[in-house]
């Protein structure tokens, strides 16, 4: 996002107003809308200058790098399109990215993303590596072109010559998970590298991944804690979590439940179920936090309403003993049945315990049996011995 204090927008081809204005991306293409001013006048950008775009101002306009139009003003849009056709006739290579991305957007004309793949192909040949991206994305994630990953991947591969961060990054998932390519790790690890040293935050986080595994890399826990460090401080929730974990299991930093706590939080708040349920766990257990049932129910149960498992099997054994919460054995048995479904032993095993007891009311041998019978099956070694003594 930038500001400029020197702002003209046009109406049929004449400066009508001068203003402050704040451009921002639109959607996954930054260089079509910048945004909209006055609510009802868009810039269209035709260039990117340098390490940032290019000043939106008369100069500009008149070098041919912005177009203003009227948004829903079919002439204007028409009036653009055919300045764009001009310099795309002369063989610019940055006119068909721009015409493409208008199609894709569709501002003011019928979106048609057979056009906008033709117009970005052509970009393309004419050396435009922005659009090498682009157009890589729309064949890798398939959503609106059919998918085709061999074609993403000789895009991502010629705008990543060309240094675009988000080409590393999408190259280091191809590799990754195989998809396109052979499986590699190793070169997973190479583009992650590369991305993550451009500032792509999900590419530190992946790294980070790598790292703390030790997957196509030595396993080293310190440069895993240095990479979640930079992608959770620019407010990537799996990351805080992660630095969660590490801080709470003293890996590849000292040992510090209350920094563990303070991670967890940050990603709970963002609505990540993980860390809603580490943050419920560190309030059940008073880590980091002073214990407080009360809080743990909170936000197991704000993990269990996104259906994560292991949440939806603590906040059925509050309910089931009252901690936090008052009892009923009723709800225990519905939380319990829904992370059972998941397949957590923990949850059958104390769905065993529960039809065994007769805590429902009615002592229930054969459901009991059932229950424990599906936990053993699991590994579950307190299932193992309890079905034992059930057949005694």
């Amino acid at each position: 996002m930038f500001k400029s204090s020197n702002i003209f927008l046009y109406e049929d081809g004449t400066p009508v107003l001068e203003g402050d204005a704040v451009l921002s991306s639109y959607g996954m293409f930054p260089a079509v809308v910048s945004g909209f001013l006055n609510g009802d006048t868009f810039c269209v950008l035709l260039d990117e200058g340098g390490s940032g775009l290019r000043p939106v101002n008369y100069d500009n306009y008149k070098k041919g790098f912005l177009i203003f139009v009227k948004r829903n003003s079919k002439n204007c849009i028409k009036d653009c399109i055919e300045f764009l056709e001009g310099k795309q006739a002369e063989g610019d290579d940055r006119s068909p990215f721009v015409l493409g991305n208008i199609y894709y957007t569709g501002r003011s004309v019928e979106k048609n993303l057979i056009i906008t793949s033709e117009l970005w192909e052509l970009a393309v040949s004419r050396g435009n590596f922005l659009a090498a991206y682009y157009l890589g994305a729309l064949y890798f994630f398939g959503d609106e072109l059919p998918k085709n990953y061999s074609k993403s991947i000789r895009l991502f591969e010629y705008a990543s010559k060309n240094n675009h961060p988000d080409a590393h990054y999408m190259l280091g998932c191809c590799y990754e998970d195989g998809l396109g390519v052979s499986q590699s790790y190793e070169k997973a690890a190479y583009y992650y590298q590369l991305a993550a040293d451009n500032g792509v935050t999900m590419a530190q986080y992946c790294l980070g991944i790598l790292y703390e595994l030790g997957t196509g890399v030595p396993q080293d826990y310190i440069n895993a804690f240095k990479l979640y460090t930079v992608a959770a401080n620019n407010g990537l929730d799996i990351a805080q979590n992660r630095l969660g974990y590490l801080y709470s299991q003293g890996l590849g930093v000292k040992r510090n439940t209350s920094k563990a706590f303070e991670f967890y939080e940050l990603a709970a708040r963002q609505g990540l179920d993980t860390a809603q349920y580490s943050l419920g766990l560190a309030y059940q257990d008073g880590k980091g936090v002073q214990r407080d049932y009360i809080k743990a129910v909170e936000w197991y149960k704000k993990a269990a309403d996104q259906g994560f498992a292991f949440a939806l099997c603590n906040l059925a054994d509050k309910y089931e003993y009252g901690l936090g919460v008052s009892q009923d054995i009723i709800k225990a048995i519905s939380y319990y049945l829904m992370s059972a479904e998941q397949g957590t032993p923990e949850a059958m095993y104390s769905l065993g315990n529960i039809y065994k007891d007769g805590k429902d009311g009615v002592v229930n041998i054969v459901q009991a049996a059932k229950w424990f019978e599906q936990a053993a099956e699991l590994g579950y070694k307190p299932a193992e011995v309890a079905l034992s003594a059930l057949n005694k």
